[in-house]
């Protein structure tokens, strides 16, 4: 899932995108860089005119203005005034060719919060293009694609026999969600070979936290950072603080990502006061750097963190924060690689901007666009975690 912001009131919230998800995941920052409710004015520029701002002279608009014109005076038939605005802004934010940056329509939108809040109709499986390409970022556990069999890493040829390549992200993800009971076939590439996914679709109601205690060690999963993750994961801390745990495995396969607030305020749990978490870098060289304030309570826990190919955008800024300060040995494989960071405005008609404002660093400077490399390389197998188990050792040595 992307990392998104997303901001309220002017609209200002915040957010992480895959991503986008089937259950889209993306990272909402800080105070959550989204805009509930952005007041649609009349300018197309609300912070100033195109030449105040730097990007045009007003006069480059002209066309636009010219063409509208003839539609409204000539254009055989019926249109909505509504739609050609949607339309236009759609357009706008498609010449960035970035498969980061959206604009979405209402339904789409609403679609969207409701998979944040962890609750939607679909198949939960978090996608993004690469290359002009739809590839599996990570199915949700316990979902219809991951029971299915789909994995990371999967390219999506297909959706109910039609090739992918000729879509964008949002018309895919429309495609690939539905009503509960229907299905959807999925052509499948990996490893060379085609498979045939047919699967139905379903209410997907995932906590984001669980935990388990196995001998002693403490395994807290987190499958995004949703809304309820500030929440659970709290009660977790609390809940095991008193067993007296000998160590903590924090699980992070297939997590796409979701929101920034929550991925800090969990690395902050396991990192004494002072340690960087994460650097945001925007356009003009600002930087914003999260650090730990010291209020954590599994500071001096043994840890180690479970990444996957699966593990992405809010995911990688913890497994990265925890690795790069020494706090954690990282095991499994290489993660995602998605680094970037999209802000989400939500205008007052329920249309939302995702946008690409700023590239995510680990401690060490890293960029989380090319993914985390853990300390032991290993790989699952179907009829053994041998991931897990090699966690357990670590914490038994």
């Amino acid at each position: 899932m992307a990392l998104l912001r997303r901001r309220r009131g002017k609209i200002k919230f915040n957010l992480a995108r895959p991503i986008l998800v089937l259950g889209l995941t993306a990272v909402l920052g800080y105070l959550l860089g989204f805009s509930h409710g952005y007041a649609l004015k009349g300018s197309l520029w609300p912070g100033g005119s195109p030449s105040q701002i730097g990007l045009a002279q007003q006069e480059d608009f002209q066309l636009f203005w010219t063409v509208a014109d003839i539609i409204g005076q000539k254009y055989y038939g019926n249109f909505d005034l509504g739609n050609l605005v949607y339309g236009s802004v759609q357009g706008l934010v498609a010449a960035l060719s970035d498969p980061y940056s959206s604009f979405d329509l209402p339904d789409t939108s609403k679609q969207f919060f409701q998979e944040l809040a962890g609750n939607y109709e679909g198949i939960g499986v978090e996608v993004e293009y690469r290359d002009e390409t739809l590839v599996v970022i990570a199915p949700v556990k316990g979902s219809p694609a991951y029971e299915a069999g789909v994995r990371p890493g999967d390219i999506i040829l297909a959706i109910d026999g039609k090739d992918t390549s000729s879509m964008d992200l949002v018309e895919a993800l429309a495609k690939i969600r539905g009503p509960q009971g229907s299905k959807v076939k999925l052509l499948i590439q990996r490893n060379g070979q085609n498979i045939i996914f047919e699967i139905t679709r379903t209410l997907v109601h995932i906590k984001s936290v669980t935990t388990k205690e196995e001998d002693g060690v403490f395994i807290i999963s987190i499958s995004k950072f949703a809304e309820d993750t500030d929440k659970l994961f709290n009660q977790a801390v609390s809940d095991i603080l008193k067993q007296n745990p000998s160590g903590v495995i924090l699980d992070l396969r297939h997590n796409p990502g979701g929101l920034l607030d929550s991925a800090v305020e969990v690395a902050n749990e396991f990192l004494p006061a002072g340690k960087t978490i994460v650097e945001e870098r925007f356009r003009g060289g600002q930087k914003t750097i999260f650090t730990s304030d010291g209020s954590g309570r599994l500071t001096d826990i043994k840890l180690v963190v479970l990444i996957n190919g699966g593990t992405a955008s809010a995911g990688e800024i913890v497994a990265g924060a925890l690795g790069d300060n020494g706090r954690a040995t990282l095991v499994g494989e290489r993660s995602f690689g998605k680094g970037s960071v999209q802000e989400v405005d939500e205008f007052a008609d329920g249309s939302t901007l995702r946008l690409t404002i700023a590239e995510w660093f680990t401690p060490e400077g890293t960029s989380l666009k090319i993914g985390l490399k853990p300390d032991i390389e290993l790989s699952d197998r179907e009829e053994e975690d041998i991931i897990l188990s090699k966690a357990k050792e670590l914490l038994k040595q």
